[in-house]
């Protein structure tokens, strides 16, 4: 069999699946949590979101995971560090899996927000501390079918 023959199916699929992830013409901003208004980028979004996500021990996203082929919705962003970290005061959320990410709110070691339609499957929340940069936590919104 030859090679062609061989990567035809996979090409196929991967085809289908790209076709379902339309992109929309212009991202929408952020909420603005933290007085941000940078906009979502594709570095800030996983390029293979887990099929179910998992939600943190200290980061909740709800919902947690969303249809492939929906529009960006909103999700609600909790986060509790309870006793765990006694010494961090203050928390920031970014978005996006790098240096690079947007910061999108701020505040205590408890806490709340809404983001507003701009968030797909494959999105990547990060909880950091805010005096030292360390990431404590990194919530992936997960993906179902449509």
């Amino acid at each position: 069999m030859s090679t062609i023959h061989k990567l035809l199916p996979l090409a196929i699929c991967a085809s289908i699946a790209l076709a379902a992830c339309k992109a929309p013409s212009e991202p929408a901003a952020p909420a603005t949590g933290a007085g941000t208004d940078a906009q979502v980028e594709a570095a800030d979004v996983a390029t293979e979101p887990s099929t179910e996500g998992v939600q943190g021990t200290y980061l909740q996203i709800e919902p947690l995971a969303m249809e492939t082929c929906a529009k960006a919705q909103s999700v609600k962003v909790d986060w509790d560090l309870g006793t765990d970290f006694p010494g961090v005061t203050g928390v920031q959320v970014f978005v996006g899996a790098d240096e690079s990410s947007k910061l999108f709110s701020a505040g205590g070691a408890k806490g709340t927000t809404q983001t507003g339609n701009w968030v797909r499957a494959g999105t990547i929340f990060r909880l950091v501390n805010k005096k030292t940069g360390e990431e404590i936590e990194r919530v992936v919104v997960g993906s179902k079918p449509c």
